[in-house]
């Protein structure tokens, strides 16, 4: 899937969404994959993946004031750079 083809993934700054995959067939049905984008919506898109522990939540933004996973290297003039990227 294309980030174009999908038109919420960058309208706005921190949206958490779900996405279910059609075509994928498991056992108890299709599997959900939750996200979340924040950043500079109209930046170049960074996915980030994590671990099996990690949640969506990688950086505090303006739905989720909690600190993140990965936030001292995602956020404001960081390595990957929110002003810049959709993340």
């Amino acid at each position: 899937m294309r980030l174009e083809e999908h038109p919420i993934a960058c309208d706005e700054p921190a949206r958490r969404e779900t996405f279910v995959r059609q075509g994928v067939a498991l056992a108890p049905g299709l599997p959900p994959i939750r996200y979340e984008v924040c950043g500079a919506a109209d930046g170049p898109a960074v996915l980030v993946l994590g671990g099996i522990s990690a949640s969506r939540h990688i950086t505090r933004n303006e739905v989720d004031g909690r600190p993140g996973w990965w936030e001292d290297a995602v956020g404001p003039g960081r390595a990957v750079d929110t002003d810049r990227f959709c993340v």
